[in-house]
């Protein structure tokens, strides 16, 4: 089952990635989501950050809260971890072709390498993300 992340995931990158960077590009989809008994909808879910932390093979397995940064478009789906996620707009295909969103990311995510405390032992990427916030 393809992911509804990944064509637009495509579109995105057109020209960024090559065909061999995409096909190894890993998207967690439903599979990787917990049940959100909050939801008000019965398809409602969030994000199981544990299950991807700790599924042998998976590109996430090992992580943990502090050096994981989610790209999301919807805030609810991370409430749990909310100091991890970094929220983009919805990909819509006509917005896309008017917006930065995607050039404004790449330069936020760009800092956050360049950031010196990131060599340091014990930097937690979530208090980057905190005294930086990506206003898009």
């Amino acid at each position: 089952r393809e992911s509804n992340a990944k064509p637009a995931v495509i579109k995105i990158t057109e020209g960024m990635a090559s065909a061999a960077e995409l096909d190894q590009l890993t998207i967690y989809d439903r599979d990787y989501n917990a049940e959100d008994k909050s939801g008000t909808k019965s398809w409602d879910t969030m994000r199981d950050m544990h299950r991807i932390w700790s599924t042998p093979g998976k590109i996430g397995y090992g992580f943990d809260a502090g050096n994981t940064i989610m790209i999301d478009d919807t805030m609810r789906k991370m409430r749990n971890f909310p100091d991890n996620v970094i929220v983009v707009p919805e990909f819509k295909e006509a917005v896309h072709r008017r917006d930065n969103v995607m050039s404004e990311l790449s330069e936020h995510l760009s800092r956050l390498l360049d950031d010196q405390r990131l060599g340091v032992g014990g930097y937690d990427v979530r208090s980057y993300l905190r005294e930086n916030p990506l206003s898009t």
